[in-house]
């Protein structure tokens, strides 16, 4: 990573502040950001001292609608290149639909899934540009259905849909795009009880930036579109998306020839959440 320019949103916390201090250690460059400039001088101080890269911080509100060209700006003025994104920052509620409450919703929809989509779009013009670059979409598990947690359930699953759409956007400008899907004991996940699911002893979020480096390093040249999920010890791949055919008789279908085939469903489409508890189950 030695000589590579990397944006950190979200730094001062938890994963984020773990990936800002794996990417320093591997000899990158870091623009760290997040909504305290308090916390943002702490973490420049503590993380800059004896690092292998160059650390500077800017506070911004990823939500903002001028964040994500300044944050570019900001990267390109101290470091003279952008070579690396790292969607992290999030904001956390779990509710059930029948307690959502619409401002909240489009509060974390603006955090999670308006704010990182536009900073891509910037950092990816910039990238496309230079010939190079890689930008990692930080997902979930709750993207496959997690009770309570829809809300952010949709907001991470729209950064997974932008992470394919974008790899193939950006295929013949030498510019990837993947997802870390993290499994790691940060406060959101020791204080919710649908993500405590998804916690287990020892994987803090340091344990998490090997898969980071990877993704931002020459070492993973080769690999776009892709979604990891990664808890420090095991690692795997989120599937794409697939579609299970049933073919008939004839030409068009009739309500009963669709009931015929889905009563009863299939495994593993029969159960609310079936995916989401595989997905736990596999990782």
């Amino acid at each position: 990573m030695r000589g590579k320019a990397v944006i950190v949103t979200g730094a001062c916390g938890g994963l984020g502040r773990a990936f800002a201090a794996g990417l320093l250690d591997a000899g990158a460059d870091v623009l760290a950001t997040d909504l305290s400039t308090t916390a943002l001088r702490e973490l420049v101080t503590t993380l800059g001292s004896g690092a292998a890269g160059r650390i500077h911080g800017r506070a911004h509100d990823i939500s903002g609608l001028r964040a994500p060209a300044e944050l570019v700006e900001t990267t390109l003025n101290m470091f003279g290149r952008v070579d690396g994104l790292v969607n992290n920052a999030a904001a956390f509620h779990e509710k059930s639909i029948l307690e959502e409450d619409g401002s909240e919703m489009r509060a974390l929809m603006q955090v999670n899934a308006l704010g990182p989509m536009a900073l891509g779009i910037e950092a990816a013009r910039e990238m496309a540009r230079a010939g190079s670059g890689s930008i990692v979409n930080i997902v979930s598990g709750a993207a496959q259905g997690i009770e309570s947690m829809a809300t952010y359930g949709a907001s991470k699953g729209a950064l997974l849909s932008a992470t394919y759409g974008w790899a193939l956007d950006l295929a013949d400008y030498g510019v990837r795009v993947n997802a870390l899907s993290p499994r790691a004991n940060t406060s959101m996940a020791m204080t919710t009880a649908g993500a405590r699911q998804f916690t287990a002893d020892g994987r803090t979020p340091d344990r998490i930036t090997p898969a980071i480096v990877y993704l931002l390093s020459d070492a993973s040249m080769h690999v776009t579109g892709v979604a990891l999920r990664f808890d420090g010890q095991e690692l795997g791949l989120l599937g794409l998306p697939q579609i299970e055919r049933f073919a008939r008789d004839g030409d068009w279908w009739s309500v009963e020839d669709i009931v015929e085939q889905l009563d009863p469903l299939p495994a593993p489409f029969s159960a609310p959440g079936s995916m989401a508890r595989m997905l736990e189950q596999s990782s």
